[in-house]
């Protein structure tokens, strides 16, 4: 989870900027992570009118892979650059609520996943201290090539137009 938030606040703004201003892909163009029933995961959003699924995946694909390797490069040659990333990282999990709405919403999204972490941000930025460059690295490089793609297609569009695999999709309908 750590490790997760350094990725987010790194690549978050180059991801706006690459995917949704220079690309311009569509108008939703994000990264963030994601905690459901203690599963976390990298998630790169991408919505658009304009592009088929396929192409976003693998706009997606590309920018998590040059990114990383970007950063991966940044952090062998200068660690400095690491230890400033964890301060950035963690400032941003130990501010304050700014708002009643967020402290609200942080704190009914540990209700309703039945963990009741409510100070789950302080004890990540705890376990920032340990962490050190090559952590990030090895976590790239071992568990940040799995993943899980979900497409979703408006109405009607066919889902045979955009050239996917058909055996590799599962189609859920009437939900």
């Amino acid at each position: 989870s750590a490790l997760l938030s350094l990725l987010e606040l790194k690549l978050k703004d180059h991801c706006f900027d690459q995917l949704r201003t220079k690309e311009q892909l569509g108008y939703v163009a994000s990264c963030v992570t994601h905690r459901f029933d203690n599963v976390i995961s990298f998630q790169v959003i991408i919505q658009s009118a304009n592009y088929d699924p396929d192409y976003l995946r693998e706009r997606a694909d590309a920018f998590v892979r040059t990114s990383a390797s970007r950063i991966i490069k940044s952090l062998e040659s200068n660690r400095s650059d690491f230890e400033t990333l964890k301060k950035s990282t963690h400032d941003q999990l130990t501010k304050r609520y700014l708002s009643l709405q967020s402290a609200s919403d942080s704190y009914w999204g540990e209700i309703e996943s039945g963990e009741y972490q409510f100070n789950r941000s302080s004890q990540i930025a705890i376990a920032l201290d340990d962490l050190v460059a090559g952590d990030l690295i090895d976590f790239y490089r071992d568990r940040f090539r799995r993943r899980l793609v979900v497409e979703l297609y408006g109405a009607g569009r066919n889902i045979t137009e955009s050239g996917s695999d058909e055996s590799k999709i599962l189609t859920l309908s009437d939900l």
